[in-house]
């Protein structure tokens, strides 16, 4: 898959996505979001710290923004609304952003 990738034009071939079709470049540099919202989810059901690179987390979520804002990602089994957050560093903002709440421990 990374020759593929690697060939020249490559990452300009259009592809069909759930928001419609778009390029390949434009549909794997959005696609980075979800694995790290996902790994946060599996360290938070095991009582485990989410180990992330910070500047992925920020790449990705400004990539997400970008991606939100053509394609609204506010739908069912993609992505709750924004909540407010003061989050401290990239991976809490990154949360926010999919909608997940940081704070669900403490009103358990």
């Amino acid at each position: 898959m990374i020759e593929a990738l690697d060939q020249p034009g490559a990452g300009a071939v259009r592809t069909r996505s759930p928001w419609g079709e778009t390029n390949i470049d434009s549909w794997l540099s959005f696609g980075v979001w979800d694995p790290l919202v996902h790994t946060w989810d599996l360290a938070e059901a095991v009582g485990q710290p989410a180990v992330v690179d910070a500047e992925l987390c920020r790449a990705a979520l400004q990539r997400a923004r970008e991606f939100d804002a053509i394609h609204n990602l506010r739908r069912p089994q993609v992505a709750k609304a924004e909540r407010e957050s003061s989050g401290t560093n990239d991976l809490e903002r990154l949360l926010a952003f999919a909608g997940r709440d940081l704070e669900w421990r403490s009103r358990k």
